[in-house]
């Protein structure tokens, strides 16, 4: 298979809370955690989409963990972790992925090269905060992260 047979097209990326009528900016602060991270990755893979990156998987999981967002910009291949949170007052969110988590990130991401046959691309670690502020949230984008 073709490294480019796994990739998503725009079309085919899932929207989620996207419904007809629905307002995916109100009322941040009553969503569940996973509601929010859920919201925080819809919007990730939007802003990528717009910068031109091709999704290429979202949540791949595998036993060590899951990846949230896999996507090609140009001819890397981009892991992309992505932090929501409803507020910045403790921490950025792009400060909660500690040494720890880039050890997850980095076997995840070994994982799926050698099952994808993509193991001898250029890779790279993104991180994407979003903070759910008001009615126009907060995105941050931080390139070769680690």
């Amino acid at each position: 298979m073709h490294n480019d047979d796994w990739a998503m097209t725009n079309d085919e990326v899932r929207m989620t809370n996207s419904g007809e009528g629905s307002n995916r900016h109100s009322s941040f602060v009553n969503r569940t955690s996973k509601e929010l991270g859920e919201q925080g990755e819809e919007l990730a893979v939007r802003f990528l989409i717009r910068k031109r990156y091709r999704i290429i998987a979202r949540n791949w999981r595998d036993r060590g963990g899951e990846i949230d967002i896999v996507a090609r910009d140009g001819g890397t291949l981009v892991f992309v972790e992505v932090k929501t949170r409803t507020s910045d007052t403790f921490a950025l969110p792009v400060e909660s992925v500690g040494y720890e988590k880039q050890r997850k990130l980095r076997r995840l991401a070994e994982r799926y090269t050698m099952r994808s046959g993509m193991s001898e691309c250029e890779a790279r670690f993104d991180v994407v905060s979003v903070i759910m502020r008001g009615a126009k949230p907060e995105i941050e984008h931080l390139t070769n992260a680690f």
